[in-house]
């Protein structure tokens, strides 16, 4: 949902804001902010190593919704406005997991579509990308 994070971009996300309620409710029992953020060092390497491949990404804050196809875009200007990149269903989990344990966790997203441009991927350029990013994140997490 931003001109950064256009059709073909990978974003990382430094941190995830989400809907207070919800499983931090279930897993902390109280109404709560937590800062469901990743580990700056693996998702600065993650991000060195796809533009160092040709991989254009960025990193910045995104928005985890869990009714994302139900938003308007009214919706999407809210959370481009609080300079978030992209939504999705499942990144504030796993981060919020990530820090609650302390395992160091990042999350890599292929923009398929933004709402914002209305630029698209297609079928056949979403496979080769997805098997490009694959192998960089994979040297990355086993070097």
């Amino acid at each position: 949902m931003s001109e950064k994070a256009d059709a073909g971009t990978v974003v990382i996300p430094t941190g995830y804001s989400f809907n207070i309620g919800g499983f931090a409710l279930q897993e902390l029992g109280e109404l709560v902010n937590f800062a469901a953020v990743g580990d700056v060092s693996l998702i600065h390497d993650l991000s060195d190593r796809l533009n160092k491949s040709g991989i254009k990404s960025v990193t910045g804050a995104m928005f985890t919704s869990d009714s994302i196809h139900s938003h308007d875009e009214k919706m999407f200007q809210k959370w481009k406005s609080l300079n978030h990149l992209a939504i999705d269903l499942e990144g504030a989990g796993l981060y919020f997991e990530g820090v609650r344990l302390g395992i160091n966790v990042a999350s890599v997203h292929l923009i398929y579509r933004n709402v914002v441009t209305k630029n698209s991927m297609n079928k056949e350029d979403i496979s080769k990308s997805e098997k490009e990013i694959a192998k960089v994140i994979l040297d990355t997490i086993t070097s």
